[in-house]
């Protein structure tokens, strides 16, 4: 069953964008003031959406968050000191959320749930080109608004894209995968993924 609260962000998604289609379709009819009530109902609604995701909270003991965070939208920060990577931390996958930051997929794990943690990012400079540098021991630092945590490397792959088996969505122990597309210079489509394999060590709900 859907709750209330995803229902009501549904119902704001649709709003917000049955009113791009309008100042897209009439933006030669709309004065400035049109134009700038629909900008202001835009940020007004983005507000809401960080709010809420910054009220998210797990429990303790079923380890399961109460509310999840708005598909497209940061919950959370992700740091990795020994290459300098810090970065944005998204809930979903898509191309539009990517080119953002770093992607948690909703079929996974949120941090601190107790099971496989997935997370992606593009293989730009900005973002993942250095995940190679990356070393066995080093940490990874995942801060969200109800928790932080922290992952130890201990291993890395390269794989298929295809090569599902390779990162399996286990739900006894939690490990953090966190992948970009190989190799890290290439431009376009790539077949290969580089894998980073990391176990919780530490962590717990504010």
């Amino acid at each position: 069953m859907i709750s209330k609260t995803i229902k009501t962000a549904i119902c704001d998604i649709i709003v917000v964008f049955l009113f791009i289609i309008i100042l897209i379709s009439g933006i030669n009819i709309f004065g400035k003031k049109e134009i700038a009530a629909v900008q202001e109902y835009i940020s007004i609604f983005e507000t809401k959406i960080e709010n809420q995701n910054k009220n998210i909270k797990i429990d303790p003991i079923r380890k399961t968050l109460i509310d999840y965070p708005t598909d497209g939208t940061q919950y959370g920060t992700i740091q990795i000191d020994s290459v300098g990577i810090e970065l944005p931390l998204y809930y979903g996958e898509s191309l539009t959320t990517l080119k953002k930051g770093v992607g948690t997929s909703p079929s996974a794990f949120c941090p601190g749930e107790g099971g496989a943690v997935l997370c992606m990012g593009h293989n730009f400079p900005t973002i993942f080109r250095h995940l190679g540098e990356v070393n066995n021991g080093d940490i990874i630092k995942i801060s969200t608004s109800y928790g932080d945590y922290e992952y130890q490397v201990y291993d890395s792959k390269i794989i298929e894209e295809t090569d599902f088996d390779s990162i399996p969505i286990i739900d006894d122990h939690e490990l953090l995968y966190l992948f970009t597309c190989y190799p890290f210079a290439n431009i376009g489509y790539a077949d290969h993924r580089f894998v980073l394999y990391a176990n919780l060590v530490n962590g717990g709900a504010k």
